[in-house]
């Protein structure tokens, strides 16, 4: 199978299928190098969720080098794994989202949160 990440708005995008144990996923190292001469963002999607790393550095903080050998067992592949669980942004449930505009609103235009809390019967 062949693997390629997607490049979007100074970003990298990991569509990441198979972890290598549990939440533990590799990238290698050929994209973590391209990634970091464009200065881009990286984003790995998994079925746990979306772990966001503002660069390549703030990954390999967190990252292991690893070596595999696959079709050339005098060369190794390497990759960076990191276990992303840490890194997973819940997304707000609706109640989160509402409560968080809310809270936003207030703060910010209160005379329009006054107007909104009227006419929802909030205040």
């Amino acid at each position: 199978m062949r693997y390629k990440p997607s490049i979007i708005n100074k970003t990298m995008i990991f569509n990441l299928y198979k972890p290598i144990y549990n939440t533990t996923y590799a990238v290698w190292d050929k994209w973590l190098k391209i990634a970091k001469e464009k200065k881009l963002k990286i984003i790995i999607k998994t079925k746990q969720g979306k772990a966001f790393f503002d660069n390549v550095n703030q990954y390999l903080k967190y990252a292991i080098k690893i070596k595999r050998y696959y079709k050339r067992k005098d060369e190794p592949m390497i990759f960076y794994k990191i276990d992303i669980l840490p890194f997973i942004e819940k997304e707000p449930s609706e109640g989160e989202y509402l409560k968080n505009f809310l809270t936003k609103l207030k703060e910010e235009k209160p005379r329009e949160y006054e107007k909104l809390g009227k006419q929802l019967k909030l205040i």
